[in-house]
């Protein structure tokens, strides 16, 4: 018969290994990875190329990692996104400048977040409609700034260097990357503000009876998420130098991706911005390693989608335990 102390040993042992499961994952495929392709996946031209690719992703979960943790859904993330680069990219063609551009994309991404806020707090509607629709609207603002072409015309070159420039070796987005994460997590996890947002989203009517104005915290949501998809759109338009209008269309879906299967790790049953950076990491090394054995162009999204799916059932499972 095992006692009380060994029982609550085992536990706690199995418990670590639940939070520590995505980095033991994500270090057993780049070591998987690496033995299969030597030459160029454990290089740092290559992981410096993941990051510069998924960088943009990296805050699109932090973005839904927020307003997930208020336990609302926020779709118009890629939306916004698309439309603050695309904003961006014509102001520059257009002959304004940096200090005139940047202040309304930020802007802009804001009231994006205040209108989603409107929709879900004010007139009551769902959020996985309400956001769905706006971001349908903005990929329509979007197509009709860029009239289907690419903008690229009038932006500076000095944009580039923001996440271009190489620091010890590493793209300097990637410490603008761990700037917000950093960020993120410490306003969710170590600031009242962040324990109002998790009260918030554990049971609404619980916080409301604790005498918390859950409505409040639920815009700051909003805007808070908006705000990081406003900066991804910034750095999408220096990232990349030339912007068309489906810009930001890829991402709200591998970043809800991220934030679940993140879920099931570092902060267990729980959305958090640690465990939705690892997830990116995760499927950005399964994709890069998969492609570069040469794997059939369909394999990296059944890879996406089986990582979903085992997120979705092993949360499911960890919240039967608790």
């Amino acid at each position: 018969m095992i006692s009380g102390h060994a029982a609550a040993r085992e536990r706690a042992i199995n418990d670590l290994a639940i939070r520590l499961s995505l980095v033991v994952v994500l270090v057993l495929l780049v070591a998987l990875f690496s033995i299969l392709r030597p030459e160029h996946f454990p290089t740092l031209r290559n992981f410096a190329a993941i990051i510069t690719q998924q960088g943009i992703l990296v805050l699109a979960a932090i973005a839904v990692t927020v307003t997930l943790t208020v336990n609302e859904y926020d779709l118009s993330v890629g939306g916004v996104i698309g439309i603050v680069a695309v904003s961006a990219a014509w102001m520059f063609g257009e002959g304004y400048s940096a200090a005139a551009v940047i202040p309304f994309a930020i802007g802009l991404a804001l009231l994006v977040g205040a209108l989603n806020a409107v929709l879900v707090v004010g007139a009551g509607i769902t959020s996985f409609i309400a956001t769905l629709a706006v971001s349908m609207l903005l990929s329509g603002f979007a197509l009709m700034l860029t009239g289907g072409a690419q903008l690229y015309r009038g932006i500076p070159v000095w944009l580039n260097a923001i996440t271009g420039t190489r620091l010890l070796g590493v793209p300097s987005l990637a410490y603008i990357l761990l700037g917000v994460t950093a960020a993120a997590f410490y306003l969710i996890e170590m600031t009242p503000a962040g324990r109002y947002l998790r009260a918030t989203g554990s049971g609404r009517a619980a916080a409301e009876l604790n005498g918390l104005r859950t409505r409040r915290h639920v815009v700051a949501a909003f805007l808070a998420g908006s705000l990081v998809s406003g900066l991804a759109g910034i750095l999408f338009v220096a990232n990349n130098g030339a912007v068309a209008a489906a810009a930001g269309q890829n991402y709200t879906l591998p970043a809800y991706a991220a934030a679940f299967l993140g879920a099931t790790a570092i902060r267990p049953v729980r959305f958090n911005v640690f465990g939705s950076v690892v997830a990116v990491l995760l499927l950005s090394v399964g994709t890069s390693g998969l492609t570069m054995i040469g794997a059939p162009i369909w394999v990296p999204a059944v890879f996406n989608a089986c990582a979903l799916l085992f997120a979705l059932v092993f949360s499911r499972w960890l919240r039967s335990r608790t």
